[in-house]
């Protein structure tokens, strides 16, 4: 397994990206360093495992909402086209 040795204000999400590209993947990173759990900032000089990750991350029910990602479809899942659609006819005024 491959480590990561932090730098001071180091974070688990942080450090998630600069691996592997998406932010998504730091329950897999904090799943193979249990034992720093309760770290939310990091010293420097902290030696991490980090695991390979060979799958695919989709929406995970327990992150928040603003960390989802994109569906199968290419839509964003925070915002269906549906959600955006303004009916072209409608001005938001009332006719007298």
């Amino acid at each position: 397994m491959k480590t990561y040795t932090t730098v001071q204000g180091d974070t688990w999400d942080y450090i998630a990206y600069k691996l592997y590209g998406s932010e998504n993947y730091m329950k897999q990173l904090i799943e193979a360093n249990y034992d720093l759990l309760d770290t939310l900032i990091f010293e420097a000089n902290v030696t991490l495992n980090v695991p390979e990750i060979g799958i695919e991350i989709s929406n995970d029910e327990d992150q928040p909402y603003w960390r989802s990602v994109e569906t199968e479809d290419g839509e964003d899942s925070l915002f269906s086209s549906e959600d955006l659609a303004v009916d072209a006819g409608d001005s938001g005024e009332e006719d007298d």
